[in-house]
């Protein structure tokens, strides 16, 4: 492989805004042209990050999945891989992972490294178990943190051998710099904020019942809820149900969220768990304060009352009361803020997650190393 690029192709399951989809097109975008020739492979769910994809001469292929088992989807893969004469395959979902590993039987010269995402508490037995069999069969497994390589390895112990951990990278998006357009903000109301899928995994209704604490109190504040997802209705109804329609705005999914972060005087992310959050490094190198669960990605992102604060998972009256410091000493927040703005600056920028990749995708670029990992 020594002389020509490598061809790379990385593999998601959904394309829809996420906080993986969007690393993959921070990767995609940045990568060195001159050593790569990149290309993206998706099954579900396109988005707005398709056209950015475009823009940045990306090429994209989607291959739509039909059932729960589409051995048609296997042969496709497969064949993609042949077509591209593909040397490294990437994949970012336990599902493009199983379907891309059993695909490389028919083609075996390519290299397979797969993800590890979060912690991925809520795998049931069946996908621990796939994760054991896609791990057995990838030549290296890339983690996002400690936190979810940690956890994950202590399921899959094979891991142990193959692991690399890279950071996510955080960038601060040039909409981030222009005012909020489309919606009007109060101007004597301090400004909370929620970033996120409204899944279970997030648990929304903690922050409500916080919020719904800190009226009771008396304090005065608007609250953003910026996202979309199946628990949308759920929500909304324990909103009425709080009396709280004037307090919690939802606003829906936006692509502006690091201009509303910069807008607003604190972010919460009340997650059941978490891996290294892209809306927390996405808050913190924005300035704004978060607080969030403590479970290991937010702790490994944030350090309690340095650059950030931790609340013990599920716990709405300890959330609550963080809330209510927030809005009684805003210099002190803003002083958390800019602590977590250096903090990110320094540990999650764009070039240091990019470079990571390259020189881990190099490292089985030879011909010696190809033959050691088959």
């Amino acid at each position: 492989m020594a002389g020509r690029k490598i061809n790379l192709l990385i593999v998601t399951d959904e394309l829809e805004v996420g906080g993986t989809q969007q690393q993959l097109v921070y990767l995609l975008s940045n990568i060195d042209r001159d050593r790569f020739a990149p290309a993206l492979l998706y099954f579900r769910n396109e988005s707005r990050l398709l056209d950015e994809l475009r823009a940045a001469s990306i090429p994209v292929y989607h291959i739509e999945k039909h059932k729960k088992i589409d051995l048609m989807l296997i042969t496709r893969i497969a064949r993609l891989y042949k077509q591209l004469q593909v040397d490294q395959v990437h994949c970012f979902s336990l599902t493009a992972e199983l379907w891309c590993s059993i695909a490389r039987i028919a083609y075996p010269r390519a290299i397979l490294h797969t993800s590890i995402r979060g912690t991925h508490e809520w795998y049931s037995n069946a996908e621990w178990l796939i994760k054991r069999l896609v791990t057995f069969a990838s030549h290296s497994v890339v983690a996002n943190s400690k936190a979810g390589s940690g956890f994950t390895a202590s399921k899959v112990p094979a891991v142990k051998n193959k692991l690399s951990i890279i950071y996510n990278a955080v960038v601060r998006k040039q909409q981030s710099l222009r005012p909020v357009t489309g919606l009007t903000l109060p101007s004597a109301k301090p400004i909370g904020l929620f970033v996120g899928r409204l899944v279970n995994v997030k648990n929304i209704p903690c922050l409500l019942r916080a919020l719904h604490i800190v009226k009771e109190r008396g304090h005065e504040f608007v609250f953003l809820v910026a996202g979309d997802g199946p628990d949308r209705e759920i929500l909304q109804a324990q909103i009425l149900d709080y009396g709280m329609q004037d307090s919690v705005l939802m606003l829906g999914e936006r692509d502006d969220v690091q201009a509303l972060m910069r807008e607003s005087q604190f972010l919460v992310l009340p997650s059941h768990n978490e891996g290294l959050s892209n809306t927390v490094l996405e808050a913190m190198v924005n300035g704004c304060p978060v607080i969030a669960s403590n479970v290991p990605g937010n702790a490994e992102a944030l350090t309690h009352e340095l650059t950030g604060l931790l609340f013990e998972p599920n716990n709405e009256k300890q959330l609550a009361e963080y809330i209510t410091r927030i809005l009684d000493e805003p210099t002190w927040a803003r002083a958390i803020g800019q602590a977590a703005q250096r903090d990110a600056n320094e540990r999650f920028e764009l070039n240091t997650m990019v470079n990571g990749f390259m020189r881990h995708y190099q490292s089985f670029s030879s011909s010696a190393n190809v033959s050691a990992a088959q």
